[in-house]
C-alpha cells in the first residue's frame, strides 16, 4: 500500500499532529481500503467502547463529538465499515481507523 502524509495546520497556526492515509485493495479488487492515522495521543480507553456512538468526545476544547458517528454512518450506507484498529505495532503511535468500502454497486454485491 501507498502512504500519503501531512503536517496540517490548526486554527491557531500552529503545526497539528502528524497524520498519513494509506489506501489499499483487499481481494482480487473486491474492496478499497484505507487505514487514516495521527501521532497523537490516541484513543483514551474510557471512550473505547462508546467511540462511534453520538456526542462522545474527550479533551478538546471544541467539537461536538459526532465526527466519528456521522463518519461511520456515510460508510454503512454504502454498504462499508469504519472501525477502530488497536493493538497494531505501528508508526505513527496515535490513532488508527480502518474504512472499507465495496467496490461493486449494489446491484453487482451477491445477496
Amino acid at each position: 500500500m501507498t502512504t500519503v502524509g501531512a503536517r496540517p495546520v490548526t486554527d491557531s497556526g500552529t503545526a497539528a499532529p502528524d497524520w498519513w492515509i494509506r489506501p489499499g485493495l483487499d481481494g482480487p479488487g473486491e474492496q478499497l481500503l484505507l487505514e487514516l492515522a495521527d501521532d497523537g495521543p490516541g484513543i483514551a480507553p474510557g471512550i473505547r467502547e462508546r467511540l462511534f456512538d453520538p456526542f462522545v468526545t474527550h479533551g478538546k476544547k471544541r467539537g461536538t463529538g459526532l465526527g466519528l458517528a456521522v463518519a461511520r454512518r456515510f460508510v454503512e450506507d454504502h454498504g462499508g465499515r469504519l472501525e477502530l484498529v488497536e493493538g497494531a505495532a505501528r508508526e505513527p503511535s496515535g490513532a488508527r481507523f480502518r474504512i472499507s468500502l465495496p467496490l461493486n454497486t449494489a446491484e453487482e454485491r451477491p445477496r
